[in-house]
């Protein structure tokens, strides 16, 4: 590029992608700049070593500022507002020019183009609800100081100007801005009262850690329209104390983000979009995001199973909601604790035509409410499995109306009813399908599933230590027997397996347990490979560590 430069003038030169790349990088090792003088001055060469910024978090990158389960259907958010100096029509300034407006999207079938109004809304004519991302939730990129909050401002229909509700966090010494939140939307743990509107806080200290929610999307201040603009700054913004004469605007890197380059040429009625993951890199312009806090690759459509062991519990509901919306559905949910925190197995399988619902989290009361009302409605329960949450028992189900045999539910028995339960409905012809526990405490709650159905000859067991488990599976598979149901728990500090050993299991199969994350994953790529499913996982703890147990069949 040639750029011409007046006697005492300065200037920012930039390098531009033209808006058009999925992601912008790699950046190149160096520059070379040659100033050539009016005057009769030799030219003067000099070479310049370039290093790709990084944001002042972990892996150089900072989260997007959303989250999935907060999308609808087929809405993903998208860039649209061009900042940068090549953008035509735009006047940028320093601190504009990495800066975001963002929005969310979806596809107009009726159309056959993107757009961010809902579906009936007056494009006209229309109205902040009309917008897809009015009212969406803002998460902090990063861990950070809250400097600066301003939720007073009332949203404007259309246009307007003047300041906007916003918060400004320093996020370990680069400041980044969500600006036109809507009108009360901070929550007070963010912008507590006496601390509004003045940088610093007014003294006071309030940090938020990455993921938390700092506001929602509004239409205040210098806005045409619902949207959130993000930028970041590499110093205090004018206008407050210790404020940078000129503050310069930094590149906002991302990671995890699923993004899809310039939207203009993507057809979802055409197929699957074609996603790529940010790993701390810009978004370019028109692009499409969908937001991958968790860091989990594409899920690809078509598998005969996708499945996942040792899920947080702060990234289940997105991975469930991005399975989902891949076309699959929970087939098999387990939950389990290591060193106090709660995680997740889980296997999802293509969706069926059956109605099916899955709930995690569920208090004993909440559990038995949906066992009655969904009874009612003919569902029955494919899948169910305890776990500790904060030191809780919690539950998880997963409901289908297939119209099998009848069901019999128990949860949160003592172990005395629980076997005086079980003699009683075995006796009178029920057969357990599922039958474990969870640490409440200094108790075990059990609960079990039974059915009106032949199970041939059955072994139950609920409390098996975990060095003794190899001996039992052995002496049931000498009877002729095969793992039904397989699931383990952790109580007072020791790992139990439950299992239900029968003769009417089908074919072939494959069961491991005592294994590392490692070594599961090994086996499951193995057996999967081989056209077997996952029809258990159950996760555990072993000391410190995260042990895992499994049966395949085909």
């Amino acid at each position: 590029m040639n750029v011409t430069i007046g006697v005492g003038q300065t200037q920012i030169v930039q390098a531009l992608d033209g808006f058009k790349r999925d992601l912008v990088g790699p950046v190149p090792d160096s520059a070379t700049v040659t100033v050539e003088f009016a005057q009769n001055v030799a030219p003067l060469t000099t070479k310049l070593t370039l290093a790709a910024h990084k944001n002042p978090a972990p892996n150089g990158a900072y989260f997007f500022p959303a989250k999935a389960g907060d999308l609808g259907k087929g809405q993903y958010w998208s860039w649209r507002t061009r900042h940068m100096g090549a953008a035509p029509g735009v006047t940028w300034t320093d601190r504009n020019r990495f800066a975001y407006d963002m929005g969310v999207s979806r596809w107009d079938k009726k159309a056959k183009e993107w757009t961010g109004l809902r579906e009936g809304a007056d494009p006209g004519n229309p109205k902040n609800a009309d917008y897809l991302v009015w009212d969406k939730p803002v998460y902090a990129m990063a861990d950070g100081k809250v400097m600066y909050c301003r939720e007073d401002v009332v949203d404007h229909e259309g246009s307007g100007g003047g300041p906007a509700n916003s918060v400004w966090i320093d996020h370990g010494g680069e400041f980044a801005g969500y600006v036109h939140l809507k009108l009360n939307s901070i929550p007070s743990s963010v912008c507590p009262q006496g601390s509004e509107k003045k940088w610093g806080m007014n003294g006071k200290t309030v940090t938020v850690k990455a993921g938390q929610l700092i506001g929602r999307v509004g239409n205040t201040g210098n806005s045409s329209a619902p949207h959130l603009h993000l930028e970041v700054l590499d110093g205090v913004p004018p206008g407050n104390p210790g404020a940078s004469p000129r503050p310069n605007g930094l590149p906002v890197l991302f990671q995890n983000a699923l993004v899809r380059g310039d939207r203009a040429d993507v057809d979802p009625d055409a197929g699957p979009i074609d996603w790529t993951t940010a790993r701390g890199q810009a978004i370019g312009w028109n692009a499409l995001v969908l937001p991958n806090r968790c860091g989990f690759d594409v899920i690809p459509s078509g598998l005969s199973e996708w499945a996942r062991h040792g899920i947080t519990a702060a990234c289940f509901q997105d991975v469930v909601n991005r399975a989902t919306a891949a076309g699959y559905e929970p087939a098999v949910v387990d939950g389990y604790t290591v060193g106090g925190n709660t995680y997740f197995n889980a296997v999802f399988q293509p969706k069926d035509q059956l109605p099916s619902a899955t709930r995690h989290g569920l208090t004993a009361a909440q559990l038995d409410k949906l066992v009655d009302e969904w009874g009612e409605l003919g569902y029955r329960i494919r899948h169910l499995d305890g776990y500790q949450y904060n030191g809780m028992p919690r539950y998880v189900a997963i409901f289908v109306k297939d119209g099998g045999p009848r069901q019999f539910v128990t949860h949160s028995l003592s172990s005395y009813a629980h076997q005086a339960v079980y003699n009683l409905l075995t006796g009178a012809g029920w057969r357990p399908v599922i039958n474990s526990g969870v640490s409440d405490h200094y108790l075990v709650r059990y609960f079990a599933v039974y059915e009106q159905r032949s199970l041939g000859s059955y072994r139950a067991e609920w409390a098996i230590p975990e060095a003794n488990y190899q001996e039992f599976a052995e002496t049931q598979l000498a009877l002729g027997r095969r793992p039904l149901y397989l699931n383990a728990y952790n109580h007072g500090g020791k790992a139990y397996l439950s299992a239900i050993y029968t003769s009417t299991v089908p074919g072939p199969f494959e069961a491991r347990h005592g294994l590392t994350a490692a070594q599961y994953q090994a086996e499951y790529d193995t057996w999967v490979g081989k056209k077997y499913r996952t029809r258990q996982v159950t996760g555990y703890a072993s000391g410190t560590g995260h042990r895992f147990a499994a049966v395949w069949r085909p």
